[in-house]
This record gives C-alpha cells, sequence and structure tokens, in this order.
C-alpha cells in the first residue's frame, strides 16, 4: 500500500517536471520553521517507558512579545493513524497550529505512541511484538498525563486549554471520565469530530469489525501483532470495496487513514494533497486497531477485550472489560461534528454522546454541515468555522481578566478615616522631609544617585531588568516590573508566578 502510494507520488513528480513541495521530505519541525515560526522538540516519558516526542511553537512569526509574558497554552492531540504534522499541514493561514501561534498561544502538539514521532522506549524495540502490545486505553491513561504534565511542568502553568481531533477526543473524553485529579488541569475541551461509540460507522473499521473480528485468529492471520501494516492484497480489496465509485483519485484510497475517515472532500486544498499522504498514516498498533473494531461490534466505550474471561480477569479484575462513564465529566466542554463524517458519525453522537455528556458542561454544540472526519483538521472552510472562533471566544475570556483584575486592584481609592487623622499624617510627613532635609545639610554637597533617579533608573541601578506598563482607568496610571531576577530569565516561554506590590499613602513604588 505505502509502496503504491510512493510510485503514484514519484510518477506524479516527473510528470510535473520532477518538482514536488519540498514539505513532502521535511519533519514536524523543519515543516514549522519553513514558514518562519520557531518550532522546539520536547520528550514526554510514560510511566511505562515509552518516550512520545512533542512538538512546539512558543510564539507565532511575529516574535516573543514582552520578555516575561505569560503565554497561555493550548494542547492539540491527532487522531488515529496521524502525527503532530495534522495541524501544520495546511498553509499558515488554515494551519491551526500556526494561526494560534499567530495569535499568542504557546502551541503545543502531542504525540500518542506508536505513530512517527511515538516510536522510543526505554527498554522495548519496536522492531518487536512487545512494543506494540497497546490500543488507545494505554494513551488515554499513560500517554495523555505524561504530555500534558510536561507541558505543565515546563511553562509553569497549572492548566490549558486542549484541542482534540478524531481519536485525540475519545481519549480525552475516557481519561476525564476517570480522573478528577487529572481534569483539573484542562481549562476546556474543544472536540473536533468528536467520538464515543463508533457502531453507526462506514469505512475500513466497519468492514474490519465484520469481516475479521469475529475469527480472532484470522486477524492475526491477516494483521500479525505488531505495527498495523496489513498484507497490500487485502488492503487493495478493502480500498475497491470501500472507495467504489469514489471521486477521489487513486493515492487517497491507497491511503489506510482515508480508508478509515472518508475519502471525499470538497475542502481539501488539492495543492496539499501530497504532503497529507507523505505524512499519513503516520503510524499505530494493530491491538489498536482491533480495540476500534470492538467498539464497532459492541457499540460501547469499553477498555480493551483480550477475548478470554481469565485474560480479562487478570488485567481488570472481572471477565467482561470495564466501560469508560462519560456521564461523569465535570469539564467545559466545545464539540464540532457533522453528518457527512464516516467516523464521528451522526447517529453515534446524537445516540451516545449528546445523552450520555452532561449538557450543563457542553457549553457549544456546534452541528457543521458539509464536513468529512479530515475536514476538521485540512477542510479551507476550518479556519473560519472552527479555529478562529475558539480564538475570539478564548481571548474574551483572558481579555475580561485582565480588565477584571485591573479594576480590582489598581483603582480603589485612597480613604482618610477623618480629619484628625488626616492632620496627624501631614505633620508626620513634614517631620520626615524636615530631617531628609537636615541630613541632606550634615553630609554636605554629596548624596546617594538614587536620589535624582526615577523608579525605572533605580531598578536598572542594581542590575536588575526594569519595564514601564501603563494601565488605564480614568486616568493613566504607570506601574514598573521586573520581570526576573540578576540570575537571568530562565528557560524561553517559563511561566513565572506573579507578585503584585501596592504601595500606601503618599508613597509610590519606589518604596
Amino acid at each position: 500500500m505505502l509502496v503504491k502510494t510512493l510510485v503514484c507520488l514519484v510518477a506524479a513528480s516527473l510528470v510535473r517536471g520532477a518538482t514536488h513541495d519540498p514539505e513532502v521530505d521535511m519533519n514536524a519541525v523543519e515543516m514549522i520553521r519553513y514558514w518562519g515560526y520557531p518550532a522546539e522538540e520536547v520528550e514526554a516519558k510514560t510511566d511505562d517507558g515509552y518516550v512520545l516526542t512533542m512538538h512546539r511553537i512558543p510564539y507565532g512569526r511575529a516574535g516573543p512579545g514582552p520578555e516575561g509574558t505569560c503565554k497561555p497554552v493550548i494542547f492539540m492531540q491527532h487522531g488515529l493513524e496521524c502525527d503532530s504534522t495534522n495541524w501544520i499541514a495546511n498553509l499558515p493561514e488554515n494551519s491551526a497550529a500556526f494561526m494560534f501561534a499567530d495569535a499568542g498561544f504557546d502551541v503545543w502538539l502531542g504525540n500518542m505512541r506508536g505513530n512517527t514521532y511515538g516510536k522510543n522506549h526505554i527498554s522495548l524495540d519496536p522492531k518487536k511484538e512487545k512494543f506494540w502490545e497497546f490500543s488507545w486505553d494505554e494513551m488515554a491513561q499513560k500517554d495523555l498525563p505524561a504530555m500534558i504534565d510536561t507541558v505543565l511542568q515546563t511553562t509553569g502553568h497549572s492548566d490549558l486549554y486542549y484541542m482534540g481531533h478524531s481519536q485525540g477526543t475519545l481519549t480525552m473524553f475516557s481519561k476525564l471520565s476517570m480522573d478528577q485529579e487529572f481534569a483539573t488541569k484542562i481549562r476546556k475541551f474543544f472536540a473536533l469530530a468528536p467520538v464515543g461509540t463508533v457502531k453507526h460507522i462506514k469505512g475500513l473499521l466497519s468492514v474490519l469489525a465484520e469481516w475479521f473480528l469475529p475469527e480472532f485468529d484470522l486477524w492475526i492471520d491477516v494483521f500479525g501483532y505488531g505495527e498495523f501494516l496489513p498484507n497490500s492484497e487485502i488492503m487493495d480489496l478493502l480500498a475497491k470495496w470501500i472507495c467504489g465509485d469514489s471521486k477521489i483519485g487513486d493515492a487517497l484510497c491507497d491511503d489506510v487513514l482515508f480508508l478509515i475517515a472518508g475519502p471525499e472532500s470538497d475542502q481539501f486544498n488539492t495543492t496539499r494533497t501530497e504532503v497529507y499522504i507523505s505524512h499519513t498514516p503516520a503510524g499505530t498498533s494493530t491491538m489498536n486497531i482491533q480495540h476500534w473494531a470492538q467498539m464497532v461490534k459492541e457499540g460501547t466505550v469499553s477498555r480493551f477485550d483480550y477475548g478470554s474471561s481469565k485474560t480479562n480477569q487478570q488485567h481488570y479484575g472481572q471477565s467482561k472489560p470495564p466501560s469508560y462513564d462519560f456521564t461523569k465529566i465535570k469539564n467545559d466542554m466545545f464539540l464540532y461534528w457533522s453528518d457527512d463524517d464516516w467516523l464521528a458519525d451522526p447517529d453515534d453522537i446524537k445516540g451516545y454522546l449528546l445523552t450520555s455528556l452532561n449538557p450543563n458542561h457542553i457549553k457549544l454544540n456546534n452541528h457543521l454541515p458539509g464536513y468529512n472526519h479530515l475536514d476538521f483538521i485540512w477542510g479551507m472552510n476550518a479556519a473560519g468555522d472552527i479555529y478562529q472562533p475558539i480564538i475570539n471566544l478564548l481571548k474574551d475570556e483572558m481579555g475580561g481578566e485582565v480588565k477584571s483584575r485591573a479594576i480590582r486592584d489598581l483603582t480603589k481609592p485612597f480613604i482618610v478615616a477623618d480629619a484628625a487623622t488626616s492632620i496627624e499624617l501631614s505633620i508626620m510627613l513634614l517631620k520626615a522631609l524636615f530631617c531628609l532635609a537636615a541630613a541632606s545639610l550634615v553630609t554636605g554637597t554629596t548624596h546617594d544617585p538614587e536620589v535624582n533617579m526615577t523608579a525605572m533608573e533605580m531598578i536598572r541601578y542594581w542590575g536588575y531588568p526594569a519595564e514601564e506598563v501603563e494601565a488605564t482607568t480614568d486616568d493613566i496610571l504607570i506601574m514598573h516590573r521586573i520581570p526576573y531576577g540578576r540570575a537571568g530569565p530562565g528557560p524561553e516561554g517559563a511561566c513565572k508566578p506573579v507578585i503584585f506590590i501596592q504601595h500606601g499613602l503618599e508613597c509610590d513604588s519606589t518604596i
């Protein structure tokens, strides 16, 4: 399958005069930097030894902003058979990661075990089947907390915004339903093509569940039990069955991801097709695909079924795998779904998700006509329909917080209790001024250089960085900021705790 896809791309390249999009041969970091954005790789280690490489865009093309600025964090999680490049595969004005970086966010792109950037382990070899003994269960229970905790530790934040697509929503729903401590770290959850049950889906997973899942031995014979790299003849047959008379090109029907998610779209930028298929499928385990097929067959959101009561008992303490209870989720959720989605199909969304999730926590239920499963990440309309509205929502939220804090802290009037107190304070201030004048005469004409300095000059005199920031009430108030100490700013993007120091009566920031 992959060989055929490559052959198609090579042939197309020759027809066009041996030119193709340079991003076809790039990794995620190279793709980010290609468009003029900063890029970092950060590793997260799971408690069972997998090493996951995340990609970070700490700021947009306009630069990092004022030194010491603490940017809000958004974490984006890819779906089934995908990786972090999903969020950067379009042009910058249409790619979620680039849009959020340009809007002032610290953008983190996650990668689950088994994909292009999740094939490292402290002891297991990805060439061995043992490495591939996982499904989305482990991604939910081990990969998500490892990555989220690493992001929060690196940035100094206590929580973050989460945007997931497809499997990236299923894993988050599942984790939030069982771990309330973890749930406090997710400020808002934006679910694109959200997945709960998948009983009514179309495409490859539906076919696999019907043809192969009932015979476990047949499943192993065809697909093995390591990385999901099915027999090419079988995949050719499935491609013809699934694509049928599809208008889409053969290259997409040779790609596992499009057989799962649906090949047809009216929104794709066709000039980017070779970029899409050069980075997907990104890899997963056969066990994970089997877990998805089990979900199709059973119509539930349960943990992986090992096929025998004895083995299930060893893993779960019961003969059947336990189910996740989505009614327990208490986070604010924003859902984006469509009738034309093969994988996050409308029957399962209306019949399970919308009836299981607490309606008090569904802050937005956005039905978007005409979106297939991959349009939520690659469709040309997603920028205007999904990404920019989310950016506006979060900016409004953060702007409201900043405004209320300024009003609360900076516009309190100074109140003197009574006339007697006022007179007493005035006498004290006059005495203090008289003492200072006398001390100046005693010491002659020499005095401390800070006597004639402003607050900014005093701070810098001692080797500290200083900034002036204006706050507007009915008047303009000037605040003074020391963003870090003499040891320097620390790691780039580190979010320092903030302390606000307010002077007393007849004083200013120099005290």
